[in-house]
């Protein structure tokens, strides 16, 4: 697997809790957009707020997220939608820096299903559109920590 920059690595963490909040044991793709959004110094919250998405914005993604289906509750870590999106952020970079939040944020918009991410795409957030407004933002997520571990085996994204 990639590295991913500190900040992905966050968001990837706080994925899990967020999937929690809305009462699933497995982490959609929507799960991990808020999880993203949640830190607002990241490039994709920059991003995001450069393409038009305003706090209100957000509380109406929350809600058609709220009504999408429920991942099965038997299931814990990252559900099989998650992984794909991450091997599609890993394969954003050019494999010699570490996957960024745009990566990841790109790789959502691509790939990912859920219907807050699908909302986005409807109001013409696309991943062209935060793979240019990357080019011109200066990239503010730090690229890692000194001696920082990969996500724990358990969250294999291989598979």
């Amino acid at each position: 697997m990639g590295h991913f920059s500190y900040l992905a690595q966050q968001a990837l963490i706080a994925s899990d809790r967020v999937a929690r909040s809305f009462g699933s044991h497995q982490v959609q793709s929507d799960h991990l957009l808020f999880a993203l959004l949640m830190y607002r110094e990241s490039t994709a919250a920059k991003i995001m707020e450069s393409l038009g998405l305003r706090q209100a914005d957000l509380g109406e993604l929350h809600r058609v997220a709220e009504d999408g289906p429920r991942a099965r509750r038997d299931r814990s870590g990252f559900s099989r939608e998650t992984k794909r999106v991450l091997r599609r952020a890993v394969r954003e970079g050019d494999g010699t820096e570490p996957v960024t939040t745009p990566d990841v944020l790109a790789a959502l918009l691509e790939t990912g299903t859920g219907p807050a991410v699908r909302a986005l795409g409807e109001r013409g957030v696309t991943a062209e559109a935060v793979r240019a407004e990357a080019a011109r933002q200066p990239a503010v997520d730090p690229t890692g920590l000194a001696g920082a571990n990969p996500l724990p085996p358990s969250d294999d994204i291989a598979s």
